[in-house]
């Protein structure tokens, strides 16, 4: 029954990220929460013209981060977990990604497995909490923690 909900797009545009506007992800949440578990995946558009990978832009990390520690969104909740899905990969890329510079002074990205383990920490809490306060089975709590728990250790075995 999960896999034929598992097809709901979000497309945040660059200015809800300028201005860390999260209606969109909340109207998903709050007409889908019963139904819309593991379902979501997200677009950032705007940044077609920026080298950058979306991880590496500023605003956006910004963005992720408020989206984390000021509104608490329930991203290991809402978003999907299927395998082909890039969703919890780029949340994750803009919370754990730190800025190297190479022997040659190039700057370099790279994934800060301590920062990993931070951020699956907070949004397990996130979304425990939200499922507490949603009065949401345990059982959904447990299958959805086990395949995002899956899902980070593909994400770092395929980097």
């Amino acid at each position: 029954m999960q896999d034929q909900f598992d097809n709901f797009t979000v497309v945040i545009d660059k200015t809800a990220i300028l201005n860390n506007n999260f209606s969109i992800i909340k109207n998903y949440i709050e007409e889908n929460w019963d139904v819309g578990f593991s379902t979501l995946n997200i677009c950032i558009y705007g940044y077609d013209n920026d080298p950058r990978e979306l991880y590496e832009i500023p605003e956006v990390v910004k963005w992720v981060n408020h989206s984390i520690y000021q509104e608490e969104i329930p991203w290991f909740y809402i978003l999907s977990n299927n395998h082909a899905s890039q969703s919890i990969k780029l949340i994750a890329l803009c919370y754990c990604s730190i800025e190297t510079k190479t022997k040659d002074d190039k700057i370099k990205y790279q994934l800060d497995f301590n920062k990993l383990q931070e951020f699956a920490l907070i949004n397990f809490s996130i979304m425990n909490n939200f499922i507490k306060k949603n009065n949401i089975n345990e059982v959904i709590n447990q299958e959805i923690s086990q395949k995002v728990s899956i899902y980070l250790r593909n994400c770092i075995e395929n980097k």
